[in-house]
C-alpha cells in the first residue's frame, strides 16, 4: 500500500524523542497497516532532500493491526524496541525486559551515545551523592562520590569538592 506524505511532516517525525508509527486504515478492505518511521530513518532523510513537497511511502502489507487480544504482539514489541533505541540515542540505556530478572540494555552504538550514557551516569551519581548528603548519610554519599571520582578521574572539579564536603 502506497501513501503520499508531506516532507515537512516526515522531518517533524524524525525529530521526535519518541517512536513514530504511521498507521493507515484501508476502509474498503477493513485493514489497518502500520510502519515504523524509525525503521526507514535513513531512507526518509534521503527522500526529504529530493525535489517536491511530498514523498511516497510504501507500507508493508504484512504489518497489520487486528482486533482481539494478543493479535498485535509484533507491533507492541516494535514500539518497545524503538522506544529503547531512542532512549539509548539520548544516553538513557534501559533494560530490555520487565520482571524480576531483566535482560541487559543495548550497548551504545556509537561514540556520541557512549558520551551521552556516561554523562547521564555522572549526573545520576551526583544526584545520589547530594541526596544522601542531605539525608546526613555520609557513608553512602562518600561511597557514590568515591565511585564517581574513580569512574571519571579526569572529570569535573565537583568530585573533589564533594569528597571534601563529605569529609568535613
Amino acid at each position: 500500500m502506497e501513501t503520499s506524505i508531506k516532507k515537512s511532516t516526515i522531518l517533524y517525525w524524525l525529530l521526535k524523542p519518541n517512536p513514530v508509527f504511521l498507521v493507515v486504515y484501508d476502509e474498503p478492505n477493513a485493514i489497518c497497516y502500520w510502519m515504523s518511521i524509525e525503521d526507514t530513518r535513513y531512507k526518509l532523510i534521503k527522500m526529504a532532500k529530493t525535489d517536491g513537497k511530498t514523498t511516497s511511502l510504501i507500507l508493508d502489507r504484512t504489518h497489520t493491526l487486528e482486533q482481539g487480544k494478543n493479535k498485535n504482539s509484533e507491533f507492541i514489541q516494535k514500539i518497545k524496541d524503538k522506544k529503547r533505541s531512542i532512549a539509548l540515542f539520548l544516553g538513557q540505556a534501559t533494560f530490555k525486559e520487565e520482571g524480576y530478572v531483566k535482560q541487559l540494555p543495548d550497548t551504545p552504538r556509537n561514540q556520541m551515545e557512549l558520551i551521552r550514557v556516561r554523562e547521564n551516569l555522572r549526573v545520576n551519581l551526583y544526584s545520589l551523592v547530594i541526596y544522601y548528603f542531605n539525608k546526613n548519610n555520609l557513608k553512602t554519599a562518600y561511597f557514590y562520590c568515591e565511585f564517581l571520582a574513580k569512574f571519571d578521574p579526569t572529570g569535573y572539579y565537583n568530585h573533589s569538592v564533594w569528597l571534601g564536603l563529605i569529609n568535613l
